[in-house]
């Protein structure tokens, strides 16, 4: 294991275009490379502007206005999510100026998708997270290719299902990327180790949740 954490991230938003809908709730994880969780994780709900959703987004979504009570602005949001970021940033950058700084690992499950709309979220604002990303849709992709596992598609609760991960609560953020980080380690165990846990038998990364109990 190394000193670089990874930053996993889901958005819930209320369409499929970053221009035209917004992000309405968003949630991170804090890994180590053996995916191990570090700290808390962090869970947003952000105030639905009705012009910037769909009712098909909000239904799948399971959007229910009484749970969203405490929801927050869009700018309170990317505050919060910056302050994660800063907390969890390892990736070491040198400016155009040779000024060292440092940004966040992001993963995430098609995380192009949810990159795509934080980008809109920070606009012109400076937004700390490393251009690579990592993603558990390539991952699986690569499992396929390399190790002939055969994947009915390479949807999250697809995966999750295929690993026996839980699935309680998907198209929740946070239940989400929960969901995200024990898919990685599956994906990993076999990409990478090809080991199994001699109690439970899955093929997991690094480190196995039932020895380490």
């Amino acid at each position: 294991m190394t000193d670089q954490r990874i930053v996993w991230v889901d958005l819930e938003t209320g369409g499929l275009d970053p221009f035209k809908h917004q992000i309405i709730q968003l949630a991170a994880v804090a890994t180590d490379t053996d995916l191990k969780q570090i700290g808390d994780p962090l869970e947003v709900k952000v105030i639905v502007e009705p012009r910037r959703v769909t009712q098909e987004a909000l239904d799948m979504n399971s959007y229910d206005p009484e749970d969203w009570r405490d929801a927050v602005s869009p700018t309170l949001c990317r505050k919060l999510f910056t302050s994660f970021l800063r907390d969890n940033s390892t990736v070491r950058k040198i400016s155009k100026r040779g000024k060292a700084y440092t940004v966040a690992a992001l993963g995430g499950h098609n995380v192009q998708f949810d990159v795509s709309f934080l980008r809109h979220l920070y606009a012109d604002l400076f937004f700390p997270a490393d251009y690579h990303t990592y993603d558990t849709m390539a991952f699986a992709q690569c499992v396929s290719l390399v190790k002939g596992v055969k994947f009915e598609n390479l949807k999250l609760v697809t995966l999750a299902e295929h690993y026996g991960v839980s699935t309680a609560s998907a198209h929740d953020a946070l239940a989400d990327i929960q969901m995200t980080v024990e898919v990685a380690r599956h994906l990993l165990g076999e990409l990478l180790l090809g080991q199994q846990c001699t109690d439970c038998g899955d093929a997991l990364a690094l480190t196995c949740p039932c020895c380490d109990a």
